[in-house]
């Protein structure tokens, strides 16, 4: 996890302590998500000790996506991974909100979420990220604005194990996703992978979300609110 804090209204020391309660934060939850076992008898019950608002928003995202994400089908039992990751970083977000800080962005693996702006006042610029393409990091793919959002990226192979629907399909070679929250947009873009380009039957559905699916033959495809939200570079 990466902290970039950039609040103007609070001193250095104020920061490292918001920063120190981050990451106790993120620790505490972690210590309590434990490896899953085998899946429950209903889909919305706690399995193995893992927190029941991680397994409900599990079953969400399985009916947001039409099932394309669906951490139950996995062989051997139920396997939240990424959304369970989410949910532990979500608890470091609200541990620097709670601490005072108005204007931060939290990163890991490549994936962030936001609040405030990266100037640190309340300005409305948000935060400006530049994208690159997974298979060749040093590509720009694009740049996009971010405001008090989550954006998330799922590439085929390295997220291909995470795409947990049944039937998925190489057609893109990677999805990114911005909603409001992080684990909202893992989910959505490794469903989004699985799917192919017929996720943007549903993707326009959800609320405060946009999308950028880039093809296997590298077109750029995206949900209609993308536009004006940032620049796609095409591939060089």
């Amino acid at each position: 996890m990466t902290l970039d804090l950039r609040d103007a209204g609070l001193d250095r020391l104020a920061l490292g302590r918001a920063a120190r309660r981050a990451v106790s934060a993120l620790h505490d939850a972690q210590r309590r998500l434990r490896p899953p076992g085998r899946p429950t008898a209903g889909r919305t019950q706690q399995s193995n000790g893992l927190p029941s608002d991680v397994v409900l928003r599990c079953e969400q995202a399985r009916q947001e996506t039409r099932g394309w994400f669906d951490p139950w089908s996995i062989r051997g039992g139920f396997e939240p991974a990424v959304l369970a990751r989410d949910w532990a970083l979500q608890r470091a977000l609200d541990a620097l909100t709670c601490s005072g800080v108005r204007h931060a962005m939290v990163e890991v693996d490549g994936d962030a979420v936001v609040i405030g702006s990266a100037s640190g006042r309340l300005d409305g610029a948000g935060w400006s990220l530049a994208l690159t393409r997974p298979a060749t990091p040093s590509q720009l793919l694009a740049d996009v604005r971010l405001h008090d959002e989550a954006i998330a990226t799922c590439a085929a192979p390295r997220r291909a194990r995470r795409a947990w629907a049944r039937g998925a399909t190489a057609r893109l070679t990677s999805a990114t996703v911005a909603a409001p929250d992080l684990a909202s947009a893992d989910a959505y873009a490794a469903a989004a992978l699985a799917h192919g380009a017929g996720a943007l039957d549903w993707l326009p559905r959800l609320v405060g979300v946009r999308a950028l699916l880039v093809t296997l033959d590298g077109q750029h495809l995206t949900t209609a609110n993308w536009t004006g939200q940032g620049r796609v570079h095409s591939a060089t």
